[in-house]
């Protein structure tokens, strides 16, 4: 599968081997679409590279993939981690709560901080600061997600 693409671990790119139409051989296959990723059309069916990528390190096709530094476009083996839908939405940029950390909310004139997981929410509880709060939450967050926990 993907016999026309070489992967390059060095730099995560995938190239065509062979020309097709006007796509030279060595040339970078795919191209960004709207969200960031990088789509390549192969065989009429669109992939995205970083799933053909991690088929071409592993040998097997997985569940979903991860970009750990979030940047949809590297595809180097050292980035890519195997994730289902849940895992993968834990790396992504949102929206802050006005509190200005993820997972605290106003409560009267408390902090509460709350982590959700398998759709359950957890009340870790209220605090005096948003920065108590959050602390309360990193640490409860980290424990359930482990590495699917962002640093950023």
């Amino acid at each position: 599968m993907f016999d026309d693409l070489s992967y390059d671990p060095d730099t995560g790119a995938l190239t065509w081997l062979v020309s097709v139409g006007s796509v030279k051989a060595g040339t970078i296959a795919g191209v960004l679409d709207h969200e960031g990723y990088r789509s390549i059309q192969y065989q009429g069916k669109k992939y995205r590279a970083a799933s053909i990528a991690w088929y071409k390190i592993h040998g097997y096709w997985p569940k979903g993939v991860d970009h750990r530094d979030r940047n949809r476009d590297n595809n180097r083996p050292s980035n890519l981690r195997e994730t289902i839908h849940q895992q993968n939405c834990l790396n992504r940029d949102r929206t802050l709560p006005s509190s200005g950390f993820r997972g605290v909310y106003a409560k009267g004139k408390r902090w509460e901080a709350k982590v959700t997981m398998n759709g359950q929410t957890e009340r870790l509880g209220t605090f005096e600061t948003p920065e108590l709060a959050s602390d309360a939450y990193q640490k409860r967050a980290k424990e359930i997600h482990k590495e699917y926990f962002p640093d950023v």
